[in-house]
């Protein structure tokens, strides 16, 4: 994933007003085909800080006349060719060839089924470098479902910024990463039982969805891996929650009123760091398809 320490050292430097001279005249084009709320919004927030405009279709074409949809590869070539960048969040996952034959503009993978998020990933990386200054030597764990594409997209991206330790909570069924790591990843991995939080730097809550069929799991599971104000209680006074969002149960009611848990600091920053994204894509230097499926 090329230029995360640009993007990083940018986004900080958004956070506290330094925002560079509007860029020429630019459009994004917002492909969702699923619902988003922060990764939209925030990418046409980000066009909008940096002098440009963006436009939104949420659906492929379809019309009682067509015997299915138009396809997401001439949907894709469409919009592509006539705007600048391409955010585009998808329900399966993207198929990089269809990508990259199809697009002629830049692309950003917002996130594509059970795939990847790589753009959340900078974002919560960037959120952990906020509140602890660096990921080397942390330990960080990740709890919920790991079967998420937030989950694989922050495992890769920690696979190059390695924390001192990466610690894992996940009930049986969603406890298969589904990515390869490195073997200096894999030597600080450990796998937790749910509460083992005292010595941890930074809670990074995926969510675990209840799920349907043989994938269900039961609400006394689903507890069990939610943070309580007991499970805050075990945790350092400086240490941080933060969470990919939306936050729907697992983070108990109390639990959410404590200023370790960093959701909304860690929302709020994710628009610089989609706006110096954005900057990064139109500035050029063959930076054409950044955090794109594959990268």
């Amino acid at each position: 994933m090329p230029d995360v320490e640009w993007i990083q050292r940018t986004a900080a430097g958004y956070a506290h007003g330094v925002m560079p001279d509007p860029l020429p005249p630019f459009v994004v084009g917002l492909l969702f085909t699923t619902s988003s709320l922060r990764t939209r919004l925030g990418f046409g927030v980000a066009a909008v800080r940096l002098g440009g405009s963006a436009i939104d279709t949420q659906e492929l074409r379809w019309g009682a006349r067509m015997s299915e949809a138009e396809s997401f590869a001439d949907t894709l070539r469409t919009m592509s060719g006539m705007v600048d960048v391409v955010v585009a969040r998808t329900a399966e996952r993207l198929d990089p060839e269809v990508v990259r034959r199809s697009c002629v503009s830049a692309f950003v993978n917002a996130g594509d089924g059970d795939g990847e998020h790589p753009t959340q990933a900078v974002i919560d990386l960037c959120a952990i470098v906020a509140e602890r200054g660096d990921v080397a030597g942390q330990r960080i764990g990740i709890c919920g479902d790991l079967t998420s594409r937030c989950a694989h997209s922050l495992v890769r991206l920690l696979d190059r910024h390695l924390p001192g330790e990466l610690a894992l909570f996940a009930p049986p069924g969603r406890d298969d990463l589904g990515v390869g790591v490195g073997p200096e990843l894999a030597s600080r991995i450990s796998w937790r039982k749910p509460g083992e939080l005292d010595d941890l730097d930074v809670l990074y809550l995926t969510g675990l969805p209840e799920g349907r069929g043989d994938d269900r799991i039961g609400p006394d599971v689903r507890q069990e891996y939610a943070l309580t104000r007991v499970g805050l209680d075990r945790m350092s006074a400086d240490a941080v929650v933060i969470s990919p969002m939306p936050v729907i149960d697992e983070i108990s009611a109390d639990a959410r009123m404590d200023p370790r848990v960093r959701v909304f600091a860690q929302s709020d920053r994710g628009v610089f760091v989609r706006t110096a994204l954005l900057a990064r894509l139109l500035m050029g230097d063959g930076f054409t398809s950044a955090l794109g499926v594959g990268e």
